[in-house]
């Protein structure tokens, strides 16, 4: 039954998954701003990418084991606010390093998040005993769609990455204060990791 505290929580998730979407499309719109700004070949691109991946599955086991243990709430929220603050520095593009450095602390605090909403979701599915987990991952896909539309729009206007990323991150902090009082308490999903 979806009484209205799961509605809101409901709510609040979809928000965190078009956020989420909308962080990862936003960057992958800037990627050619990246490779020209930095004059790097493809492969001392993909180099850099691959940090990225390699933060996100680095933080898929611990985000798993710290939901169960504390609740899946204070996981989004920390760590939607951690990608809106990492983002930003995918913009600084000092050089093909910082960039890497830069792109493995928002794989990390993404990967976070994907596990963290995942792990709510599933709660809400068992407490109303409604399918959502697929609505939940459509808005990841929509929220990607706007980013990577909206982010080639902006890289016409000649907007340098740094800005237009530094107001996805604002935007992104902005939406973990949002979801915050939606989200059913911690103690909904906590339990002994295994």
């Amino acid at each position: 039954m979806l009484t209205p505290e799961i509605k809101r929580a409901r709510n609040a998730i979809l928000i965190g998954y078009i956020s989420n979407g909308i962080a990862l499309g936003s960057f992958i719109a800037r990627i050619p701003d990246f490779k020209r700004t930095l004059g790097v070949t493809d492969g001392g691109l993909g180099a850099a990418l691959i940090f990225g991946s390699i933060g996100v599955v680095l933080s898929l086991g611990p985000a798993g084991r710290y939901s169960a243990k504390y609740g899946s709430k204070p996981l989004i929220v920390g760590s939607a606010i951690g990608v809106g603050i990492t983002i930003p520095g995918l913009g600084l593009l000092f050089n093909v390093y910082t960039l890497a450095i830069a792109l493995f602390l928002w794989g990390i605090t993404l990967g976070v998040q994907d596990i963290s909403l995942s792990a709510h979701g599933v709660a809400l599915e068992q407490q109303s005993g409604k399918k959502m987990l697929s609505t939940m991952h459509a808005m990841y896909s929509l929220g990607s769609i706007i980013g990577v539309s909206t982010g080639g729009v902006i890289a016409q206007l000649e907007i340098t990455p740094l800005a237009h990323l530094s107001v996805i991150g604002l935007l992104l902090v902005l939406s973990a204060f949002v979801i915050n009082p939606l989200l059913l308490p911690a103690s909904m999903d906590q339990h002994n990791p295994e």
